[in-house]
């Protein structure tokens, strides 16, 4: 099963026995459902939207404890990672997309601008591509 990881760093994650352990800040949860699309007026072609609720998330590789604030995590990454294998420094995932913020018609999720959509803006305007 995919999963969706914010703060995500391929050093320093590890599964074991069907528990991913890390060793920095980060927690994974999962995408939102088509309604949560609509009700937050979002785009899922340019933006992702991601589930966060407090209670239902791993949290450094556990499903107990208080999840960390997203205050100040604007311009964060976020990956999409397997829990069924760890993850290789040599193989890491792409980036999925970058927070942008707590949408305020849902604010159970976190809005992110799709990676394919921000490396498409950075070739438009680089005048070295």
């Amino acid at each position: 099963e995919a999963m969706v990881a914010l703060g995500f760093a391929a050093r320093d994650q590890a599964l074991d026995h069907g528990t991913v352990q890390t060793k920095l800040t980060m927690f994974m949860t999962g995408p939102e459902s088509a309604y949560a699309y609509r009700v937050a007026k979002t785009d899922p072609h340019s933006h992702l939207l991601v589930r966060y609720r407090r209670k239902e998330i791993f949290f450094n590789g556990q499903d107990t404890g208080p999840a960390p604030s997203l205050k100040g995590m604007s311009g964060g990454g976020i990956w999409q990672v397997s829990l069924g294998r760890e993850i290789q420094p040599s193989q890491p995932p792409a980036l999925a997309a970058m927070i942008i913020e707590r949408p305020q018609t849902y604010q159970t999720a976190i809005l992110a601008t799709r990676a394919q959509l921000i490396r498409s803006f950075i070739r438009r305007f680089d005048t070295n591509a």
